[in-house]
């Protein structure tokens, strides 16, 4: 709340003194968030990749959004068959929040345990070649006749 005790140059009034009062709350909620960003990108968001849609799909825009469409529910398909996407998403949400709780106070057991985690999920190019399956190339199948 505005209060009429700054400082204002000489022969100056206050908006209290013109009857304003602070009335409006200056934070935004999540939801109000959502429903803003939602409301400004939702009715120009197809007229951004329109025309590069149009042009690389020879004006079968409708195809292409039906194969992404078809793309998106397998993957979620894969995501809720998968009886370990639990574990692997509780233990990516852990991590987000160490790496939070790191950024706002860091301490060095908290990056200790950041490295552990990500080394888990292969978060790093070294991580990602230690998690690396090699499936070795057989010169010659075998005889599967009898």
């Amino acid at each position: 709340m505005v209060s009429s005790e700054t400082h204002t140059p000489a022969g100056q009034r206050t908006l209290e003194s013109f009857g304003y009062a602070q009335e409006l709350n200056r934070s935004v909620s999540t939801v109000d968030l959502l429903v803003y960003g939602l409301v400004f990108m939702v009715p120009i968001a197809p007229w951004a990749i329109f025309g590069t849609v149009y042009n690389s799909s020879s004006g079968m825009v409708p195809l292409v959004y039906v194969i992404g469409l078809v793309a998106m529910v397998f993957t979620a398909l894969a995501f809720i068959d998968s009886e370990n996407s639990t574990e692997l998403f509780e233990g990516l949400f852990l991590l987000a929040v160490l790496v939070d709780g790191f950024w706002l106070k860091p301490h060095w057991t908290a990056a200790a345990e950041i490295r552990l985690q990500r080394q888990c999920f292969g978060l790093s190019p070294m991580d990602r070649r230690r998690l690396q399956w090699e499936i070795e190339k057989v010169d010659e199948a075998p005889d599967r006749g009898g």
